[in-house]
């Protein structure tokens, strides 16, 4: 139908079948190797699909009809959204561009390129973090006045730093977040900071647009100047019932918070969420919407959120002929309903619809004369107290729990250590309350644990929360990842907190452990060599480390200068990329504090030797004086070059236990660090991170010491690939200075993957938190055993599936049925004769309301000759049925020769495998 829909309407597309069993040779000159394959043509072009569906059929047809390859390029380097296969990455985006032909680079580093690649035809800035810097904001202005175009998707509270560029343009970006009271999104269990757009501006990227819902998760406001000098207009509004909240407080303040429209100071809606603008003299195009979510993996697939993105690219890349192109499934549309709505519904429905039936049941049986009011009395009162009872139990087992695990792996049974844990807690006047930020069905078996655990202790409390209908929530705590799990622990009044994102009985109850000591932790970083900045907001800086050590409730101290020995409540030392060496006293004290089970991380970058040498040493740790150069062609891929070595295999260790094999790193300018073949101080020591094996250690440092020269590997003093990046070392304390405990050092031969820069991408960040964690690890941490459950299938021999299902499908059912129909037959008739042709009336005329109601269906769907045939049924089986109830002796044959046919059709369906498009059924 689709194919004969495509040739009424073009004169230049036709189509045919072929058997491949008819007409071999033609099978084999087009290669064909399965049937149900469509083979589409045009000139000395080709596509071939095997999945008939009309998306995929108009996409080939694009392939195959456009005449260009347009390239769309990302930025990176200030946190943006990444192509990516998860829930807040862009993956979908780029396979339906890819679709269409479109190719698409998200490594556009723009401060490193200094302009805009000639062949971008759309430049996507999606979801900075940080801001822009001015020499990328000014490339971008010189794109723009070249005739380029522009995809800005900017997220509330984030700085992009365009804001002057958007000036010029006449757009103007709203420092607040759209609130939402339509309704709308609560029939979808959102919240009000989840606007659903309904109305469009009339412009050619939503003018197609009407009728379907778009979902912004927590968008800010964005409008257009009409006296800017640009032609230009908004995309997207919200409905009345909300406005544009500029008390961005509450999306950082975490609990319950109450907004309300601020008359003078807020905008009451309708609040524009996206604008485009078009310079009509250069020819440059620019579209801003105020959220990135509603095009991630997440929402791209909902109602019209796909369609906004793509048709707003294809007007920006003047490819206008694909806006609204994309085949799209049937939408989902709600009837929005009001509080007072939902209740009436709710009573009308659930509980007088159900009481008016009973009660006409009670007096159409009484009027019968079969049961008396006694009757009727003594079976109410077994009613109620049937009620009352399951009311009693139910209260009784919500209040007292008697469980016994029947499993034969006991995974609804927890370990000792955590009993021992949450036991003592209200005896201990203590309250533990979890917070986790997943999905209803994404992790069932942590729930479950959760669940347990509350059953231990009445103290023990816990909230699940789905990521995607509490934003506000989200935003509030600062979610990065979903799976989060946020542990607080009520103590003498203090409220203590930890995070994890692990989701087992071990990191559960050690988390616990760790809130309920209240240990404090402190970091100190060493200053005086040249360090790294901790509080520079630029690509160059670690405010971003920085705010992640805050987030596991680090006091982070900078200015450790080492002149007096390191103070005692520190946590954690950390070297950060110092510049100039260490004097011999302050590697001393450093010395000494690792001596008596001090934790220190070590980020050094090639260059200068760093005088920690030889301290770092005594832990086998061989620090490399080279730089690492990377030949896989990995870093290229990404707009790197060899001095940045990309890394895809760790070692087995607790810091790189998540990091599996194939997730990136990325080191800028690193050096090798390396395990020493003795063992001074017998250490467990591991190595972390491998570079590619077409990698080397590059002994010559004039290169990156402004010397010039060449690389070139030397098998004589290089070090051959794969080279290690970073080590970890564990090894005993000096019993004269501490009774027990263990010294942890992490060492790294870069600190640049640290920075604002790389933090953010792929495994950069969770690298140096896993090694963060496991340096300030307690040492009695619990080592609790994770319990999976097993896969045990059931393996049926020979015929014992067939009876399975005879005997649960066919058998029991059909016995079921006639003991019910004999029974009916004995009491409620005379002789079975009348029992047997009133269960027939009813049959037809039950068939004739379902032949209606599907013929009209039909009819309405476009199916005219399967709906009329079901309507023509539907009189038929009425007319059987009347004539049964009337006793009249046509009836019997008719009934018979309809019966036979509907068998026929259901036989002639099954037996064939085809696809008749409407079903007989008597």
């Amino acid at each position: 139908l689709l194919l004969a829909e495509l040739e009424t309407n073009n004169t230049r597309f036709s189509y045919e079948f072929s058997d491949p069993a008819r007409d071999p040779r033609r099978t084999e000159e087009y290669g064909i190797h399965r049937y149900d394959t469509l083979v589409l043509e045009s000139g000395d072009k080709q596509q071939q699909i095997t999945e008939l569906e009309e998306r995929e059929i108009v996409n080939s047809l694009l392939k195959l009809t456009r005449e260009r390859q347009d390239r769309i390029y990302l930025t990176v380097g200030h946190g943006e959204r990444q192509l990516v296969n998860q829930p807040d990455g862009l993956e979908q985006l780029k396979v339906q561009l890819g679709a269409i032909d479109y190719a698409v680079e998200d490594s556009l580093f723009l401060a490193r390129e200094g302009a805009v690649p000639e062949d971008c035809a759309v430049l996507v800035v999606a979801g900075p973090r940080t801001p822009l810097f001015p020499v990328e904001v000014e490339a971008i202005r010189s794109y723009l006045a070249e005739g380029g175009a522009l995809l800005l998707l900017l997220d509330p509270l984030a700085d992009s730093g365009l804001a002057e560029l958007l000036d010029e343009w006449g757009v103007a970006v709203g420092d607040d977040f759209v609130i939402d009271t339509s309704g709308i999104g609560s029939l979808f269990g959102l919240d009000f900071t989840t606007p659903v757009a309904l109305s469009y501006g009339d412009h050619p990227v939503t003018r197609k647009h009407q009728g379907l819902m778009t979902f912004f998760q927590l968008g800010r406001s964005v409008h257009f100047d009409e006296g800017s000098g640009r032609e230009g207009g908004p995309l997207v509004m919200t409905s009345e019932a909300g406005w544009a909240e500029t008390d961005l407080s509450v999306l950082t303040t975490e609990g319950n918070q109450t907004v309300k429209l601020d008359e003078g100071v807020d905008q009451p809606g309708p609040v524009s969420l996206a604008v485009a603008a078009r310079d009509t003299e250069a020819g440059g195009r620019l579209v801003v919407f105020g959220d990135s979510d509603f095009a991630t993996n997440q929402y791209f697939g909902v109602q019209g959120n796909g369609d906004l993105v793509l048709n707003a690219l294809s007007w920006l890349a003047e490819d206008e002929g694909l806006i609204s192109i994309r085949p799209r499934e049937p939408g989902h549309n709600p009837i929005a309903l009001t509080e007072s709505d939902g209740e009436w519904i709710f009573w009308l429905s659930v509980v007088l619809y159900p009481g008016l039936i009973a009660l006409v049941g009670i007096v159409v049986v009484s009027r019968k004369g079969r049961w008396s009011l006694a009757d009727l009395s003594a079976a109410g009162l077994g009613i109620v107290i049937s009620l009352g009872i399951a009311a009693l139990v139910n209260f009784l087992g919500d209040r007292y729990h008697l469980r016994k695990d029947m499993t034969a792996d006991a995974l609804f049974t927890l370990s000792n250590d955590t009993y021992r844990l949450l036991s003592p807690l209200e005896d201990n006047g203590q309250y533990v309350s979890v917070k986790t930020f997943m999905g209803e069905m994404e992790n069932m078996r942590f729930e479950d644990l959760l669940r347990e655990y509350s059953y231990v202790s009445p103290n023990f409390d816990y909230e699940l929360l789905d990521p995607q209908k509490n934003r506000l929530r989200v935003e509030q705590n600062n979610i990065r990842e979903r799976g989060t799990s946020i542990i607080e622990v009520i103590d003498e009044g203090q409220v203590r907190a930890e995070r994890i994102t692990a989701q087992s009985e071990e990191a559960l109850s050690n988390a616990i452990l760790k809130a309920l000591k209240g240990r404090e932790l402190r970091a100190y970083f060493t200053s005086g060599h040249g360090e790294a900045e901790l509080d520079q907001v630029d690509e160059l800086g670690y405010s971003t480390l920085k705010g992640r050590l805050k987030e596991l409730n680090f006091a982070v101290e900078g200015g450790l200068t080492l002149a007096e020995p390191v103070p005692d409540d520190a946590t954690l030392v950390v070297v950060l990329g110092p510049k100039e060496r260490f004097a011999a006293a302050e590697v001393e004290v450093l010395g000494q504090y690792l001596a008596r089970g001090g934790s220190a991380l070590f980020l050094l970058d090639p260059g200068q030797p760093t005088g920690l040498e030889a301290l770092l040493n005594e832990y086998s740790v061989e620090l490399g004086q080279d730089f690492v150069v990377d030949l896989s062609g990995l870093g290229q891929l990404f707009g790197a070059d060899v001095s940045v070595p990309v890394v895809i295999n760790y070692g087995d260790h607790p810091i790189t236990e998540k990091l599996s094999a194939g997730t990136m790193s990325f080191f800028p300018l690193a050096r090798s660090v390396q395990m020493t073949e003795h063992r001074l101080k017998e250490p467990d020591i591991a190595a972390l991170a491998y570079t590619h094996k077409s990698s080397w250690g590059e002994a010559d440092l004039a290169p990156i010491m402004g010397e010039g020269g060449e690389v070139d590997f030397d098998p004589e003093v290089d070090m051959r690939g794969p080279v290690p990046l970073g080590v970890a070392v564990s090894a005993d304390a000096d019993t004269s200075l501490a009774p027990e405990g263990r010294t942890r050092l992490v060492v790294i031969g870069d600190a640049d993957f640290a920075s604002n820069q790389y933090f953010a991408q792929q495994a950069n960040g969770e690298l140096f938190l896993g090694s963060v964690s496991w340096l300030t690890e307690d040492e009695d941490r619990l080592t609790i055993a994770d319990k999976q459950p097993a896969f045990n299938p059931i393996n049926l021999i020979g015929n014992q599936g067939a009876v399975i299902l005879w005997v649960s499908v066919f058998i029991v059912p059909f016995a079921v049925a006639l003991s019910g129909m004999v029974m009916v037959l004995r009491r409620g008739y005379q002789t079975y004769a009348d029992g047997f042709v009133s269960w027939l009336v009813y049959t037809f005329w039950g068939n004739a309301m379902f032949f209606f109601i599907s013929g009209i269906i039909a009819t309405s769907e476009g199916a005219i000759f399967e709906g009329e045939v079901k309507l023509i049924a539907a009189l038929a089986s009425a007319a059987i049925g009347y004539g049964l109830y009337r006793h009249a002796a046509w009836a019997w044959q008719a009934g018979l020769v309809f019966a036979v046919l509907c068998a026929g059709v259901v036989a002639l369906t099954i037996f064939t495998g085809a696809s008749l498009g409407f079903s007989l059924i008597p």
